[in-house]
């Protein structure tokens, strides 16, 4: 019989316990490689999921070094932040039942409007 502080185990339950950590730890390192192997699509969805919740470490590690070296997804996360930030102040506007501004096209547009009506 083999022990372990303050618990007596069998060998057979040892084993058992062993192969599970190497199990979680072999789940872990293939999560990685997986993460940091994922195309730009699939961390754009962890770039949104981030704004909705927690993040792990390691998806959170993964999308930080990706952002490094990816202008495309930074471009895309600072874009996600814009519109959050700008639909929470919408939303504010409408709480507080403050006129929202209406959309006005300028008159130059509004000819070209017009002019296109008339030729069709």
């Amino acid at each position: 019989m083999s022990r372990i502080p303050w618990v007596r185990r069998t060998d057979e339950e040892v084993d058992i316990i062993l192969t599970r950590k190497v199990f979680r730890s072999m789940t872990f390192f293939q999560t990685a490689w997986r993460l940091l192997n994922m195309p730009c699509e699939g961390l754009t969805r962890v770039a949104s999921e981030s704004l909705d919740r927690d993040l792990s470490l390691l998806e959170a590690v993964v999308l930080r070094s990706h952002l490094i070296y990816c202008s495309a997804c930074r471009r895309y996360l600072r874009q996600l932040r814009f519109m959050r930030s700008e639909f929470r102040r919408l939303a504010r506007l409408v709480d507080r039942a403050e006129s929202l501004p209406e959309p006005r096209l300028s008159d130059e547009a509004r000819e070209r409007i017009k002019c296109e009506l008339r030729r069709h």
